[in-house]
């Protein structure tokens, strides 16, 4: 989205040059920045294309007001300030979408390989925090059970539903052994995340 604001901008300072009527370039940026939304949200069939149908309908107001009738406001600066908050209202209401939160996953056992730090320890303290059993798999022993600990400790999951087993991904008798150790404990896997 950084892409569309500067977009917006250069449009804004071509058609009415920033220092002649700043509340109208505002304006202008808020309407192209509210219609680039809508338009790319209408396109993916997003959730947001309601709302940025409304921001656009609340911006071109204002962009009509501070093009067409500025003095019928009369404050330019009052009108400029509203161009500002309403790109900022769009961002906020528009880009950030709330998603809807994951169903909990009490009862499924999840094997998650390099989860002994960054992407892989951050998606097991996810999974133990919704319920998940999560089998780290890691060549470190020593770095997998620490990261163990530290996910049920930042979860705050019971440290039964943290385990760890040996897993080098290059080589095929360390994958042989995780498969006889997965066996072993149970043999549930209903994901695997890589």
């Amino acid at each position: 989205m950084q892409l569309d604001i500067v977009v917006a901008l250069a449009l804004a300072v071509t058609f009415f040059g920033v220092a002649a009527r700043p509340a109208a370039a505002a304006c202008l940026l808020a309407f192209l920045y509210a219609l680039g939304v809508f338009l790319l949200s209408a396109v993916s069939g997003e959730a947001g294309a309601r709302r940025a149908a409304v921001a656009v309908v609340a911006t071109g107001s204002l962009l009509y007001l501070s093009r067409v009738a500025p003095a019928a406001v009369g404050h330019e600066a009052l009108l400029g300030a509203a161009g500002g908050l309403a790109c900022l209202a769009t961002h906020r209401l528009l880009v950030r979408i709330p998603l809807p939160p994951l169903p909990p996953l009490t009862g499924r056992t999840v094997v998650v390989t390099g989860s002994s730090a960054g992407l892989g320890l951050a998606t097991a303290e996810q999974l133990l925090e919704r319920g998940a059993t999560v089998i780290f798999a890691c060549r470190s022993e020593a770095r997998g059970r620490a990261a163990c600990r530290a996910a049920c400790s930042a979860s705050g999951a019971p440290p039964e539903r943290a385990l760890f087993l040996a897993l080098d991904l290059e080589s095929c008798a360390s994958v042989r052994a995780f498969a006889a150790q997965l066996l072993a404990t149970g043999g549930r896997c209903d994901a695997l995340i890589c």
